[in-house]
């Protein structure tokens, strides 16, 4: 079974969401990791942030290698980590 639009109508938390799952034998547990996985990504790039505004304040320059075959998603991982970042003060060589 899925989620259907009118099992989804009255939901207004997470725990909700779960006891619906639960109440129609339906499996969660790769949402959940999905869930858990952004809120953690979510707090990984803030603390970059924080890491480029203390690094601009204290006037010093910061060196992040990639390093990898081919195909192994520098790239992709190189996009992410940048993607919050202040493009005039970050850039990629």
């Amino acid at each position: 079974m899925r989620f259907t639009q009118e099992l989804l109508e009255g939901v207004k938390t997470r725990d909700d969401l779960i006891r619906i799952a639960q109440e129609n034998g339906i499996s969660i547990s790769k949402a959940l990791n999905k869930l858990k996985y952004e809120a953690e990504l979510r707090k990984l790039q803030s603390e970059f942030v924080n890491l480029q505004k203390w690094v601009a304040e204290k006037k010093m320059r910061v060196a992040v290698i990639f390093e990898g075959r081919d195909a192994a998603g520098k790239g992709g991982s190189i996009k992410r980590f940048k993607e919050h970042l202040n493009p005039r003060t970050s850039r990629v060589v």
